[in-house]
């Protein structure tokens, strides 16, 4: 591992340019991938009823709905 990293250090150069060609070809695979700007996606809702007579609503929701 250490011979790897000084063989990046001792060749900045090289270094730098793999470096630049994976950020251009990360910015143009990102121009060309379709995105939608607003998918319609099925988020799932669920309600949770709790019927208890003789107790307030925030008793019910601290003791009861947990």
């Amino acid at each position: 591992m250490y011979a790897f990293i000084e063989a990046a250090i001792t060749r900045s150069r090289t270094t730098l340019l793999i470096m630049g060609m994976i950020v251009f070809a990360g910015i143009m695979a990102r121009a060309v991938i379709p995105v939608a700007n607003d998918p319609d996606i099925d988020v799932p809702f669920f309600i949770v009823t709790v019927i208890h007579e003789g107790i307030s609503p925030e008793d019910a929701e601290r003791l009861l709905a947990m």
